[in-house]
């Protein structure tokens, strides 16, 4: 995947947030292929032009906004009908946000608890699409990468990912696609509380990668 290269060399907007707010001001049965590209784009953070890297990295986070995004585009690839690209938003919204869409009242996303979706602290998990490339010889061992990544928010406090999935391969020869997903609700409160953006830090691999989630796009 190479989305966010993409949209850097686009040439877009550079008020990524009032495009983001535009788009979103808007159902999105009303967003066009490119406003679903733009919000995942501007979700994305990566790596990319780091000379230093050993790896690069590129995180989407599966906001429900970006799952919106997601699906929308598929259904204009695939031809979903409005039902089949509900059944499966809704499918991938409640495994990766914890959330479901109102469909037959009011199209807004709902809670686990019942709630419209108004703040991020309504959030218990957050999903984030990791994809891993390699910049050159030798080729990286990527058997512990899920040790080797976790979030941090503003107050310095991390967490680890309960689940990753979707790695094949041992060494990294190609791109990989993998998922991580995190409990937001901890023991001491909320991982978003407070935070204005959270950071996907991965070590291992030369120096550290540290790529900012802005938390204004959670929604």
């Amino acid at each position: 995947m190479v989305i966010a290269p993409l949209f850097v060399m686009c040439g877009c907007s550079t008020s990524e947030r009032a495009l983001y707010d535009e788009i979103l001001a808007r159902p999105s049965s009303q967003w066009s292929s490119q406003d679903c590209f733009s919000v995942i784009a501007i979700s994305a953070s990566y790596n990319y032009f780091d000379a230093r890297a050993l790896i690069r990295v590129m995180a989407i986070p599966y906001y429900p906004s970006v799952i919106l995004a997601i699906q929308r585009s598929a259904q204009s690839i695939a031809h979903w009908p409005e039902n089949i690209f509900r059944a499966n938003t809704d499918t991938l919204m409640a495994d990766a946000a914890g959330m479901f869409v109102d469909w037959e009242h009011t199209g807004r996303v709902v809670d686990s608890r019942g709630n419209y979706f108004k703040s991020r602290l309504q959030m218990d998990v957050l999903e984030l699409l990791i994809t891993v490339d390699d910049v050159g010889w030798p080729r990286p061992d990527i058997t512990q990468f899920e040790k080797n990544i976790f979030l941090e928010n503003d107050g310095g406090q991390t967490i680890t990912p309960r689940f990753v999935w979707g790695r094949r391969q041992d060494i990294l020869n190609t791109e990989e696609t993998l998922f991580a997903r995190f409990q937001l609700r901890q023991p001491g409160g909320h991982f978003f509380q407070n935070a204005e953006k959270v950071i996907l830090v991965v070590r291992g691999y030369g120096e550290t990668i540290r790529l900012g989630l802005p938390l204004w796009m959670a929604r």
